[in-house]
């Protein structure tokens, strides 16, 4: 199975997960770990273990070491995700994001953004500066008074 067979749905899910958390008028708790729940249930329905905050090579100033949101397994593959929620402070650096999927140990490593759609329309995600691409088509739910996208890069 291709990272795309397994990030494409999570992007969906994710969508529709917050988009229902909106109709239940749950906008005072939106948090990026609200995101970790479906993404697990999705990435198991399709086969994967699931490990969440997973240390990589990274020591933090002080204590533990940094870590990971996501480590998919299956077989031998092996995928690490990193989660971001934008909003409109965000300014699309996501240089610490990168920095740590590069100390990961999977080879295949990707950023899930996640926010306002108008918000990851404008923004260009940056890691030391530079623009990164983004893969996969962005995914979206406008039920009008909502507008929730979400989106992955390949790091």
């Amino acid at each position: 199975m291709s990272s795309v067979a397994l990030l494409n749905p999570i992007c969906r899910g994710v969508v529709g997960h917050v988009s229902y958390l909106a109709t239940c008028g749950l906008n005072e708790v939106y948090t990026e770990y609200l995101l970790y729940e479906p993404i697990a249930r999705i990435a198991q329905s399709k086969g994967y273990e699931v490990r969440c905050e997973v240390p990589v090579g990274i020591k933090a100033d002080r204590g533990d070491y940094q870590r990971i949101d996501f480590e998919f397994i299956k077989g031998d593959r092996a995928i690490a995700l990193e989660v971001k929620w934008w909003d409109a402070k965000n300014t699309g650096n996501v240089t610490n994001d990168v920095t740590k999927l590069k100390a990961s140990k999977p080879k295949h490593r990707y950023l899930l953004i996640f926010g306002n759609n108008k918000i990851l329309a404008s923004r260009k995600a940056k890691s030391n500066g530079e623009p990164l691409s983004w893969g996969g088509k962005i995914v979206r739910w406008d039920a009008g008074k909502t507008d929730y996208a979400a989106r992955w890069i390949r790091v």
